[in-house]
């Protein structure tokens, strides 16, 4: 299984709610995948974690703005909008943010027809939800870092 690198953003706003897409994509065995996710993406090859997360963050936000320390990191199995699975070695990336707008207009073909919905969450609604939402353990992870 190949590995792909990737570093994913968690926008806190000053109320300490999170920023996730709601992602949505067939796969070519004919499932549906439907979740929510933060944003951020693959490494590019002689990139680093950080410099993707800024990068990321600036191509699906417009936000040019500082990236602060890395929260967490995960190795999940995981089915690419291609159906190709990859090992995702996902580093999470904390970046504070009271933007309410933002510039969607850098988003790629792909992001423009999987990336269906966008919210702000509180932790209570995370540990509530009957949707699907990556990382499993966001809520706690935000009662660690949210502070």
């Amino acid at each position: 299984m190949r590995k792909r690198p990737s570093a994913r953003l968690l926008l806190l706003d000053d109320d300490a709610r999170v920023f996730l897409f709601k992602f949505r994509f067939g796969l070519p065995n004919g499932l549906v995948q439907k979740f929510w996710a933060s944003p951020g993406g693959g490494v590019k090859s002689g990139e680093s974690y950080e410099a993707a997360a800024r990068r990321e963050l600036f191509e699906e936000t417009g936000l040019d703005t500082e990236i602060g320390e890395e929260v967490d990191r995960r190795t999940v199995n995981f089915t690419m909008p291609d159906g190709k699975d990859v090992l995702a070695e996902e580093r999470y990336f904390l970046v504070r943010c009271s933007a309410r707008e933002f510039d969607f207009s850098r988003w790629t073909p792909l992001e423009k027809k999987i990336l269906v919905d966008r919210n702000w969450w509180t932790r209570d609604a995370l540990r509530q939800t009957k949707d699907v939402v990556f990382p499993e353990n966001l809520a706690d992870l935000l009662d660690r870092i949210a502070l």
